[in-house]
């Protein structure tokens, strides 16, 4: 019995109190880790190189072009060439560029920067500098001229501006409306053809089609006369002999001597001169994407009439679909050492100071 008595004694010593005590420091709370998503923005990454992109796969030649060019480039402009970037390729070179670039807008604001691949090089820097049109349609009217023409007693005034508009067409290479391959003779044939399917208003179509029929035979004509050679040979001779007998005439005068002026000053320049169409990449499925020098700058019939009503309008609808614009650009290249610059869009800035002039003059005739 002593030792079921012990048993008993040993067993109420080890039980657990019904009511534990709490213990003067509380335990923590405890909970599941969270995960730090934020982590993964501190990371970086090695790019990869898509094999789509072909134009990158011979990273040696593409970097040693890229660092002479470089080097060409800062040793023309004077600018630091200490950076050197340890990222991996081709992020070094968009390091390396975005540096350069830094120095370089700071000092030339009126030249951008880029860096091209063609098929004579594999990479190089290029600056370029571009005559902006500001979006300005250059369409300049023959009617004025036309009516100038018919009339016996300006026939003075008229090959004076014969001269000056066989000058545009002839040396600066405008387009007429009258030429298959213009622009502004797709439209007038597309117009045309609205006309001919058009059956509701047939009082209408018959106006149109006698403007239409007018506007080409004397369209025709301007354009014939335009192509001869010697309204240029007497360029020189008509202005010396010409005495203007009112502000009209003068005004004309005064862009004869401009537009001869420019002729002398920059013999045989045309305005394509500077045009550099491979610049611009375009997707060769769409026709739409780059608005070309035929589409802004171009002979048109003139302002009065029915048809110019409809030819602004789809010419505007046509236009405002494009996104690119072959603007005269200078381009000089580093992939060699440079010695002089190549950046001057004189004649171009004062050619189109010069349209500018000459369509208002002929709209006010």
């Amino acid at each position: 019995m002593a030792t079921t008595s012990k048993n008993r004694e040993l067993f109420r010593t080890a039980r657990r109190s019904s009511r534990p005590r709490r213990s003067a420091s509380a335990r923590a709370k405890g909970c599941t880790p969270a995960l730090y998503g934020n982590s993964f923005l501190k990371a970086k990454f090695a790019p990869l190189i898509c094999t789509a992109h072909r134009e990158l796969s011979s990273q040696h030649k593409i970097e040693k072009g890229f660092y002479k060019s470089l080097s060409n480039l800062c040793d023309y402009y004077g600018l630091v060439n200490g950076f050197r970037s340890q990222s991996v390729y081709p992020v070094n070179l968009f390091e390396s560029f975005q540096h350069v670039k830094a120095q370089f807008e700071v000092l030339h604001r009126d030249l951008s920067l880029s860096v091209i691949q063609d098929d004579l090089r594999p990479c190089t820097f290029i600056t370029t500098k571009t005559c902006c049109t500001g979006h300005t349609l250059y369409y300049i009217p023959v009617e004025p001229l036309f009516n100038l023409m018919e009339d016996k007693n300006q026939r003075k005034t008229a090959n004076l501006l014969l001269s000056v508009l066989a000058y545009l067409y002839q040396t600066v290479k405008i387009s007429h409306f009258r030429e298959p391959s213009s622009y502004l003779y797709y439209i007038y044939h597309m117009i045309e053809d609205w006309i001919g399917e058009d059956d509701d208003n047939e009082i209408h179509d018959e106006k149109l089609s006698a403007e239409f029929s007018h506007l080409k035979f004397a369209g025709d004509l301007m354009l014939k006369a335009m192509k001869n050679k010697r309204n240029l040979i007497y360029f020189g001779s008509r202005i010396k002999g010409f005495k203007p007998q009112n502000d009209a005439e003068q005004e004309i005068l005064n862009i004869a001597r401009l537009a001869f002026t420019l002729m002398c000053d920059y013999q045989e320049r045309s305005i394509f001169d500077n045009i550099n169409e491979s610049m611009y990449l375009v997707d060769d499925n769409e026709d739409d994407g780059k608005m070309c020098v035929q589409n802004y700058l171009c002979f048109f019939w003139g302002t009065n009439g029915t048809v110019y009503e409809s030819l602004w309008n789809s010419v505007e609808c046509e236009l405002s679909e494009y996104n690119i614009i072959d603007e005269p650009m200078t381009v000089q290249y580093f992939d060699k050492p440079q010695i002089s610059d190549v950046h001057d869009l004189s004649f171009e800035n004062r050619l189109f100071a010069f349209l500018s002039m000459l369509c208002d003059t002929l709209y006010a005739l």
